[in-house]
């Protein structure tokens, strides 16, 4: 039987924005120590969410010992801390239950205000919050209903099979990924045990629109992906659309990545019809049978935004102030990168959860390690703590390889791969992937440097252009001592030191990292030496309301709430009721689930989703709130 690991851990301070994904964390009845623990409400205290605000997802939050920091795209970010928390508390509603939230601070309540453009609170759950779980006496915090969920890869794998473009485990919010078991297996289990920590599996997860917003999107996706393939083969009889089962935890303990998970207890699944085309099978040539000396754990695709652990297996001293580390990844990936491409680390330093970019400075052509080669900085807290603590056999959490910035952008046949100081790394991982595969590219590998001593992995350069002789390695040093015996060139990068070394400059594809002065510098150089645009590369660590219809208003009349206002034809009734304090009843706000069925009783609306509709409904004139338009004057019943 397969081992099945627990491969990814995270958290959400914030209900609705960002994970931090973690190695480890302490579970108790709350669930993952700091998640969910924070909540932004309207100032009459109704819940916000990503359903209704998904510019919430895109704020990052971290958090220590003493606070917060919330950081957004386009907003300075702003710090928090738990000794600035007011003493006096507000009721806040999340899904008809209303719990007492600890209020923060003014400042905070103006940025999100300003950020999301609505007027807002944000809430924490304090020490005199209370909330118990549904039928279980347990607590919760500003999760939907249940402490935990956990989803397995294999679902998400099977998932992926029938859609027309990959989902992203992210976009599920899930706060455990476990690999090893077969699709929907976590359907069967009653009870499980990861480590030493024992949970009970109480309900499946209900999906909503949330799913629709792919990571770094502040628009849901006009398909409807992956709701539109749940509907088809992840529908209850009572119409709700389930992926994933939420959680509560039986005790305290700790859970790290890597942990072997236990079932204790299997239950009977609850019913699903698979309603998906049938796929044809796909017919393989039968396969060599190949005896192994000792038996390998299989390589799996490491998804993205997973979260792996990362064993050190070596440590080298490059320079005086920098070190390359070299890790195993567990459980074996397969490392299917780019070159220049970076990981994410997730370090614990202190108190302190610390996420951190590098760049990788091995080679996708050596596909059994992953390196990275990190220069100790002032006041550098992340860099810093791994050049001083990092020792063969330590372990951390890191994210999959990303990024726009590698070697597959280039446009022309030769290149210009252009560094200073530590922003050698990606051009390591690019020369190495280069001589590896013996391509036939014209390359100039241009370093810049203080001085001989700082020169990093200069040995293995020199042989790579020994190995690769249409590579070309020119060295500068900045601040080499005058009586030094260095004989190759002094002085920054500039533009007339390109136009004397690199004459067919205009002719290459241009890789920058460095410095920002450095990147900056070279920008203007390059330009200025007519190197388009678009062969220069730096390292840089369904709107509806937008459609081509005129604005108009419509007068709304809610009959059976006994209200009525001006609204737009530009905006759903369901946004539009809540605007004008009317809660319709509604879940997936994506028109599947059918919880806020309402019905026309006259006037025109825009329909944009009606899969929850039967065919009797339609002719009943019922609609869905969450998925039409006002396009004239309207009546509405319940």
């Amino acid at each position: 039987m397969a081992k099945i690991n627990l491969s990814a851990l995270a958290i959400y301070p914030l209900k609705s924005a960002k994970a931090i994904n973690l190695t480890h964390s302490q579970v108790s009845e709350m669930g993952l120590e700091h998640d969910r623990r924070f909540i932004i409400s309207d100032m009459q205290g109704q819940f916000i969410t990503g359903r209704t605000e998904p510019k919430i997802s895109t704020i990052k939050i971290e958090v220590s010992a003493q606070g917060i920091m919330l950081s957004a795209p386009h907003m300075p970010p702003i710090a928090f801390i738990f000794k600035e928390l007011q003493q006096d508390y507000t009721d806040v509603t999340v899904w008809g239950t209303a719990i007492q939230g600890q209020r923060c601070s003014d400042d905070m309540n103006r940025w999100l205000t300003k950020f999301l453009g609505v007027d807002c609170q944000l809430l924490y759950f304090g020490e005199k919050s209370s909330r118990q779980v549904a039928n279980v006496d347990k607590q919760v915090g500003f999760a939907d209903g249940y402490p935990l969920l956990l989803i397995s890869q294999a679902s998400l794998d099977e998932l992926n099979r029938s859609t027309s473009r990959p989902i992203d485990m992210r976009q599920f919010r899930t706060n455990l990924v476990v690999t090893g078991c077969e699709p929907f297996a976590e359907d069967t289990w009653k009870r499980i045990k990861i480590g030493d920590a024992e949970f009970e599996l109480v309900k499946a997860c209900e999906r909503c629109i949330f799913t629709t917003l792919s990571p770094g999107q502040t628009r849901f996706a006009d398909d409807k992906e992956p709701l539109k393939t749940l509907n088809l083969f992840r529908k209850d009889n009572d119409g709700r659309i389930d992926f994933g089962q939420n959680l509560i935890s039986h005790n305290t303990a700790e859970i790290k990545l890597g942990d072997s998970i236990e079932v204790l207890e299997y239950h009977q699944p609850k019913f699903y019809a698979d309603n998906r085309p049938k796929q044809k099978s796909v017919v393989s040539a039968p396969k060599a049978i190949v005896k192994h000396p000792a038996v390998q754990q299989a390589k799996t695709l490491w998804g993205k935004g997973e979260t792996r652990q990362l064993c050190c297996v070596a440590v080298i001293d490059e320079t005086p102030d920098t070190k390359t580390f070299r890790f195993r990844v567990e459980p074996a990936a397969l490392l299917n990168y780019k070159p220049g491409q970076f990981i994410t680390l997730n370090l614990k330093i202190g108190q302190d959860l610390v996420m951190r970019n590098y760049t990788l400075s091995s080679s996708p052509s050596r596909p059994d390690l992953l390196a990275i080669t990190v220069k100790r900085v002032p006041e550098g807290k992340a860099s810093n703590w791994l050049n001083d603590n990092l020792t063969v056999g330590s372990r951390l959490g890191a994210s999959s390889p990303r990024g726009a910035f590698h070697a597959f952008t280039a446009t022309t046949q030769k290149l210009l791969l252009l560094s200073a100081g530590s922003g050698i790394t990606p051009m390591l991982s690019m020369a190495r992937y280069y001589a590896d595969t013996e391509c036939d590219k014209d390359i100039v590998f241009f370093y810049s440097a203080k001085t001989s001593a700082d020169l990093i992995a200069l040995d293995e350069l020199q042989l790579l252009t020994r190995q690769h002789t249409n590579m070309r390695l020119i060295l500068t040093l900045t601040a080499e001592s005058t009586h030094s015996d260095w004989s190759g060139l002094r002085g920054r990068i500039d533009q007339q030191m390109l136009a004397d070394v690199v004459r067919d400059i205009s002719d290459r594809s241009a890789y920058v990292c460095g410095p920002e002065a450095f990147m900056t510098t070279m920008a203007t150089a390059l330009t200025a030496l007519n190197v388009p645009a678009d062969q220069q590369f730096q390292e840089s660590f369904g709107d509806h309301k937008h459609s081509d219809i005129p604005g108009k208003p419509v007068n709304i009349l809610l009959e059976s709430w006994d209200t009525s206002f001006v609204g737009d034809n530009k905006t759903t009734l369901l946004e539009q009721a809540e605007k004008n304090g009317v809660n319709i009843p509604y879940n997936c706000r994506a028109g599947y689930c059918g919880a806020c069925r309402v019905t026309l009783e006259s006037g025109e609306v825009r329909v944009l989703a009606d899969h929850a509709l039967t065919d009797d409904g339609k002719k009943a004139k019922k609609i869905l709130a969450c998925s039409c338009i006002p396009q004239t004057d309207v009546v509405i019943s319940a």
